[in-house]
């Protein structure tokens, strides 16, 4: 879910993941419509309904 509007990502949105990327710095990227995005803007959620 998303913390807050960043990109074309609205807060409270719910996405799907399409890749874990690493950049060189050894940060972790998600892949989220094409574009990437610094996983702290999102809460994982483990079950899909809420």
């Amino acid at each position: 879910m998303v913390k807050h509007p960043i990109g074309d990502l609205n807060e409270g949105e719910r996405v799907l993941v399409d890749a874990v990327k690493v950049t060189a710095d050894i940060k972790t990227v998600f892949i989220v419509k094409g574009r990437a995005y610094f996983y702290s803007h999102f809460r994982i959620l483990d079950d899909p309904s809420g």
